[in-house]
């Protein structure tokens, strides 16, 4: 494969990043625990073809010739989209745990009114 290929290759990658990237804001930006699981599988499926391709390119080897510098480039790119990706997850976590705990408390108001109403209507047949 030519120098050539292997850059077409990794702008390839840098745009399967880029794709992770915004799968991600747009999941934080207008998080929905109903959207959630559909997103974080199109967040997968683009991670397993990235997968394929940095494996192919691993296969072809980094070359020596014209382009060495240019892809030096895009691979500091990529390591920047991964980077600002995972900052995202981060936040995409802190909003999953909110969510959750909001959703504990809420069970947790349902139980002790659910408790108090029992112990009314216990109360109100005797």
């Amino acid at each position: 494969m030519s120098e050539k290929n292997r850059l077409e290759q990794l702008f390839r990658i840098k745009e399967l990043y880029s794709m992770v990237k915004q799968v991600t804001i747009g999941i934080v930006e207008h998080f929905s625990a109903d959207d959630l699981n559909e997103a974080l599988k199109n967040r997968d499926e683009l991670l397993c073809i990235i997968g394929k391709e940095e494996a192919a390119y691993r296969r072809l080897g980094c070359g020596s010739g014209e382009h060495v510098g240019e892809c030096k480039k895009i691979v500091n790119e990529i390591r920047d989209l991964i980077l600002s990706t995972l900052n995202l997850d981060k936040e995409l976590t802190l909003t999953v745990e909110n969510s959750m705990q909001q959703v504990r408390s809420e069970l947790s108001g349902l139980y002790k009114t659910s408790r108090a109403a029992v112990a009314y209507s216990a109360q109100r047949r005797y």
